[in-house]
């Protein structure tokens, strides 16, 4: 699973820059893939991984659009957001982990 995420890290990444170079902003589309990719992973990093949470935020950092991630330890949510109009909301359960409704 881990080399799976790191795949498509650097898919995403790369497709990124490659577009960067030609795009001064992001696509509606783009943000909301980005930050239900950020909230997802930091959820599952966080609370189905068990790893500390400045490791989890670093391991999905997308610097382009310098989100904000806010974990609720209590709920066991994330919400990333970005550019004051977009956020993404992952939740864990025991069941299924974390998901992004």
């Amino acid at each position: 699973m881990r080399m799976g995420q790191a795949l498509l890290v650097f898919v995403l990444l790369s497709w990124a820059i490659l577009n960067g170079c030609t795009k001064s902003r992001f696509e509606t589309g783009e943000i909301r893939v980005a930050l239900n990719f950020i909230a997802k992973e930091t959820c599952s990093c966080l609370f189905v991984a068990e790893r500390p949470e400045e490791e989890c935020k670093k391991y999905v950092e997308i610097k382009q659009l310098e989100p904000k991630v806010t974990v609720d330890r209590a709920a066991k949510t994330v919400e990333s957001r970005a550019l004051f109009f977009f956020k993404s909301v992952a939740r864990f359960s025991q069941e299924s982990g974390c998901s992004v409704p």
